[in-house]
């Protein structure tokens, strides 16, 4: 399988633009199903908000088969491996992570949907590694004094631990009706 590259917007570096991601959609039936419409205002909003959110966590996911002619991933691979050969053994070196999905389609090893599906896995030593920036944080954020607490969102990139000094806007760190952990 071809590998893609690390980090950085999945759709981006798979489909080169925005306008090829944007072409690709309505072949691509979890996109299309999810953005709708892309020859409409709000599809083509839908489209750029997918687009942009699709994000590899540097250094520790990998996007593979997206060439005509490459192995993809299909509906319970996740947690499959990916083998490279170290030393002449075959190594384990990353698992399915994610992906896109061509329902019926995107299995065909070797189609020329491999294009529209890549595939993103998880490096297994560097995933070992990682630390959780936001791990302990509740869902709903917490307040440590004065300051709002929570993580992000994947509106919001990659994720990190976002805090927001409530007492430098004249406010107080509450939960709100819904649950939410901001400033009041």
């Amino acid at each position: 399988m071809t590998f893609g590259g690390t980090g950085g917007r999945l759709f981006e570096r798979s489909f080169g633009s925005f306008e090829n991601f944007l072409g690709a959609v309505p072949s691509i039936e979890d996109l299309r199903w999810e953005v709708g419409d892309v020859t409409t205002e709000l599809g083509k909003q839908r489209a750029r908000e997918v687009y942009d959110r699709r994000v590899l966590l540097d250094e520790h996911e990998g996007f593979f088969g997206y060439r005509e002619g490459d192995a993809q991933a299909c509906h319970g691979d996740s947690g499959g491996p990916i083998f490279r050969v170290v030393d002449g053994k075959r190594t384990v070196f990353g698992v399915t992570s994610w992906g896109t999905h061509r329902f019926g389609a995107f299995c065909d090893f070797g189609g020329v949907y491999a294009v529209l599906s890549p595939t993103v896995y998880a490096f297994v030593e560097k995933s070992l590694a990682w630390v959780d920036p936001c791990d302990g944080l509740p869902q709903a954020g917490r307040c440590e004094g004065t300051v709002a607490v929570r993580c992000s969102t994947l509106r919001e990139g990659v994720r990190r631990r976002l805090a927001t000094e409530c007492a430098d806007l004249g406010l107080v760190c509450g939960a709100g009706a819904d649950g939410q952990v901001n400033c009041q």
